[in-house]
């Protein structure tokens, strides 16, 4: 974890494509779920088989989908806000 946090080469967070992820979020906030699909993709059918039911039935989104980045802005009134930014190509 270390390693991760503190690398030099190869920063997630120095990436352009992190960065253009993050830019619609300009409010202050909890943080980031950032998951880059074509990385990912392999990753999470091999650890949810049912992800390709999935994709099929939604599919128009899925085959342009890019990234998805989600942010929570913490809670007001006993109320979670957060927000979702999805990027297609």
């Amino acid at each position: 974890m270390e390693a991760a946090l503190n690398a030099v080469e190869n920063s997630l967070a120095d990436s352009d494509r992190f960065q253009q992820a993050i830019a619609p979020f300009t409010q202050q906030n909890n943080g980031y779920l950032y998951l880059d699909w074509s990385q990912s993709r392999p990753i999470l059918e091999r650890q949810l088989p049912v992800l390709k039911v999935i994709e099929l039935t939604g599919k128009p989104l899925f085959s342009h989908l890019q990234s998805l980045t989600a942010s929570s802005y913490g809670s007001q009134s006993g109320i979670q806000r957060g927000a979702i930014f999805v990027k297609l190509n």
